[in-house]
């Protein structure tokens, strides 16, 4: 239900977003990223007990946002998402990507407007 009510993008996907947005707003140069390897249910203490409960790939997900695998065990992640031109998206989709980029863009409108700049530029005044 959450994918459908967020016009078919993934709840962690759209997570990104604010990811991305907040690392706008607060001057971030690069995003890291955990691989599978590099998890810590792969560590040699959870093998046994946890690491059977590994359920998602990261790398998939890292590699469908077009990060760039720096190691075994570190992703650099795009620090912004491209979005598709609508003429390269088929007639019968465009609603719904108009809705995606609707909900990204409220999203970016968001977060700008509940990050204090103050605290963004690293200026931060206490109130008496």
């Amino acid at each position: 239900q959450a994918t459908r009510a967020c016009h078919g993008l993934f709840p962690k996907r759209v997570l990104m977003e604010v990811i991305f947005q907040l690392a706008s707003r607060s001057n971030i140069s690069a995003i890291f990223a955990v691989s599978d390897e590099g998890h810590v249910f792969r560590a040699l203490r959870y093998r046994l007990s946890k690491g059977r409960h590994f359920h998602a790939s990261y790398d998939e997900f890292w590699e469908g946002l077009n990060g760039k695998k720096l190691s075994p065990f570190c992703w650099q992640l795009p620090l912004q998402m491209e979005r598709k031109a609508l003429e390269e998206i088929a007639s019968k989709k465009r609603a719904e990507y108009r809705r995606r980029f609707a909900l990204l863009d409220d999203i970016a409108a968001s977060v700008q407007a509940r990050i204090d700049p103050a605290v963004v530029s690293g200026k931060i005044q206490t109130k008496i």
